[in-house]
Formats: structure tokens, C-alpha cells, sequence
């Protein structure tokens, strides 16, 4: 594909010590635009962006120590920001990866002190692709502690990483249901 010709976006957000704001820029017919502060018009902040589609997202939010919303872009706005309430703890929970169809989500998981409450957990969709319905997310064995989650279906392989390394973790030993 010649993606000079179409149409891309790129969610990102910039730190500061008092905000985590949202941004978004696209490139039309080659030129980006300059990007909009999408939480100055709509007060959300937060990070780690998964498309699930091109106006679906999933994403972090610094609120109770960091949880998983999932929302909405449209028309250059982010609207309808839901909670994960099932996949969300006292924890940390941050970098979602969703698959395109919603089948799962893998997300990181930091708990101070608690080792069981630190790495990639995946959590199985119950429901429909219209109306998931999260299940109980379980830990992924034999992984480090981790984030930026990418399953690649064409390589077989669980791409994250450390912070300092990218690394990749075949599938077929990881045991999980995808």
C-alpha cells in the first residue's frame, strides 16, 4: 500500500509532572496536521493506545492508580469513555493490546509487593464483538514483567517489551486460547 495516499491517524500522548494529555494528528494526502489536544477539549488524559478499529479505542487512565477505559473517536473527539470494570483492580493496570475482533485483551498489571499482580494478564471476551462482556483476566506464565503487548497472528509471535528491548515470545508456548 501507498500510504502517502491514505488516510492515517496517530493517537498520542505528551507527560508533563501535573498532566498525561491526549493528542491526535493525521495525514492527509501526504501533510500531517498539527496535532489537537483532544484532552483540553474533552478533560480525559491518558496513554498506551490500542486501535481496536478506526474509531475504537482502548487505552490507560491515570484514575484509582491507572485503569482501562475503553473509547470512542469521532469527528476529531473523544467521546464515550467506559471503565473495564472487570479487568480493572486496585493495581495498576495499563498498555492494553485488543485484537481486532475482540475475541481478548492483554494488558499489564503492576502491583506493589505483589508479584502475582505483575505482568501480562489476557482476558477472554463472553460476549459479543458489539457488547464484550470481559471475563476473569488470568496471568500469562513463563513471561517478564513487561508492556507494549502485539500479538502477530502471520508470525505467530507475542511481541513487548522491557522498556530497554524488544522481544518476541512464540505462541504456541505461551498456552493461550486465540
Amino acid at each position: 500500500a501507498d500510504y502517502d495516499d491514505e488516510w492515517v491517524q496517530i493517537i498520542f500522548s505528551r507527560r508533563s509532572p501535573k498532566t498525561t494529555e491526549i493528542l491526535l494528528t493525521e495525514k492527509v494526502s501526504g501533510e500531517w496536521s498539527t496535532p489537537v489536544n483532544l484532552t483540553r477539549q474533552s478533560g480525559w488524559q491518558g496513554g498506551y493506545f490500542s486501535w481496536c478499529n478506526e474509531q475504537e479505542i482502548y487505552f490507560y487512565m491515570p484514575e484509582q492508580n491507572g485503569d482501562l477505559v475503553a473509547g470512542r473517536l469521532q469527528g476529531g473527539q473523544l467521546t464515550d469513555i467506559r471503565p473495564l470494570v472487570a479487568l480493572n483492580t486496585s493495581a495498576t493496570e495499563f498498555s492494553p493490546f485488543i485484537d481486532n475482533e475482540k475475541r481478548y485483551l492483554i494488558f499489564t498489571r503492576f502491583q506493589e509487593g505483589d508479584p502475582l499482580q505483575q505482568g501480562f494478564f489476557i482476558s477472554y471476551n463472553q460476549g459479543t464483538h458489539a457488547n464484550p462482556q470481559w471475563d476473569e483476566p488470568t496471568k500469562i506464565p513463563h513471561l517478564p514483567y513487561g508492556w507494549g503487548a502485539f500479538v502477530s497472528h502471520k508470525d505467530q509471535g507475542f511481541f513487548f517489551t522491557d522498556g530497554d528491548n524488544i522481544f518476541m515470545a512464540p505462541l504456541s508456548l505461551l498456552g493461550l486460547n486465540l
